[in-house]
């Protein structure tokens, strides 16, 4: 498991994020985006279509959770 932190290549951002979470891919990745809370519920799934997502967070608590890309994985919070 890497953390995505650590990928140059794939960037989230705001952290911690309060409506929207942004995601910016340098490299396309046919899968998808999979956001989990802390044990491993499934909250959000969507299709990567594009290099430039942008997922609605507005109805998760505040809180730390999961995201999954491809073989990737990262932690955001939500204030």
């Amino acid at each position: 498991i890497t953390d995505i932190d650590e990928i140059a290549e794939i960037n989230i951002y705001p952290n911690p994020a309060k409506d929207f979470l942004k995601i910016e891919i340098q490299e396309y990745i046919d899968d998808n985006l999979i956001i989990t809370d802390i044990t491993g519920k499934t909250l959000i799934t969507k299709a990567v279509t594009s290099n430039n997502i942008e997922i609605d967070v507005s109805s998760l608590n505040s809180g730390l959770y999961l995201i999954k890309i491809g073989g990737y994985i990262g932690k955001f919070i939500i204030k």
